[in-house]
Formats: C-alpha cells, sequence, structure tokens
C-alpha cells in the first residue's frame, strides 16, 4: 500500500495557526498562573526583610525562615511559620510585629525545644536600609537585648 499524501488547502494553515495560537495563549495562561504561584512562594522564602528597634535602628534582618544580625551573623530562627524566633539554641529571641520591628515580649509562653534547623549558609550582603525612624513599644514587649543580638 502507498503512503498517503496529505494535501494542504490554503485555508488550512491559518486555521492550524489559529488553533495553535489559542493552545499557546492557554498554555501560557496556565504557565503564569503557576509561574505566579511558584514566584509568590519563593518570594515569600528568599525575600530580605530588614528589621529595626523601637528606635528605628536597623538591628537584624530576615531571609526566608533564618533571622542574621546586622553584621550577617545567625542569631535565630522561625521554627512554627509565624513570627515568634528563636536562637539556634531554641530559647526566645523575640517576635516580628508590622512595620519590620523585632521586638522580645515579656508575655511569650514556651512552646517546646523547636530543634535545630542545620545551617542556613551565607545570607548575603543585606545593604544598609537606613533609618526606620521611631515607633512606640506595643504592651509587655521590649526591645531585643543587645547581647542577644550578638553571633
Amino acid at each position: 500500500m502507498a503512503p498517503s499524501r496529505v494535501v494542504v488547502s490554503e485555508s488550512e494553515p491559518d486555521a492550524d495557526a489559529d488553533r495553535c495560537q489559542s493552545r499557546n495563549a492557554a498554555v501560557e495562561t496556565v504557565n503564569a498562573r503557576t509561574r505566579a504561584r511558584a514566584g509568590a512562594a519563593t518570594h515569600r522564602l528568599c525575600r530580605l526583610e530588614h528589621l529595626f528597634d523601637s528606635a528605628g535602628n536597623f538591628i537584624a534582618f530576615r531571609r526566608g525562615r533564618y533571622v542574621w544580625n546586622s553584621d550577617g551573623d545567625w542569631i535565630g530562627w522561625l521554627p512554627w511559620d509565624d513570627h515568634d524566633v528563636v536562637t539556634t539554641t531554641g530559647e526566645y529571641l523575640g517576635t516580628i510585629f508590622p512595620g519590620h520591628r523585632l521586638y522580645r515580649r515579656g508575655n511569650w509562653l514556651y512552646r517546646g525545644y523547636p530543634g535545630y534547623p542545620g545551617y542556613p549558609g551565607y545570607p548575603g550582603y543585606p545593604g544598609y536600609p537606613g533609618y526606620a525612624g521611631f515607633s512606640p513599644l506595643p504592651p509587655l514587649t521590649d526591645d531585643v537585648p543587645p547581647e542577644l543580638l550578638r553571633g
């Protein structure tokens, strides 16, 4: 049996192009949604957040679940995926409040030993964010003591 030959008319390429274009648009829409979700997750994990005390001084920065002091020394992490930061030895360090403020709660309840996450590696240069301005302390909080911010 001889192989059959397909004859393409002049109108079929346009139909094929339209089909391909609509298919590509649908795939691109799905890809854009996937990239947006992945980008949001990546952004959440990799973004840099500068942290300040109540006087507005730059005291630390956060990248993902890890917190470093302003010198780049690893000082803590966020084991419970909330705003509470513990030291590398599992002691309470402070809580991240709105406005990128790191304060220490006086009424923080012990949540158990969080474990050790493993060394996070080099965080990269955080840059200098400047002065954030004064912010009054929330009730029952204080600035994180400087000795806890040393690496």
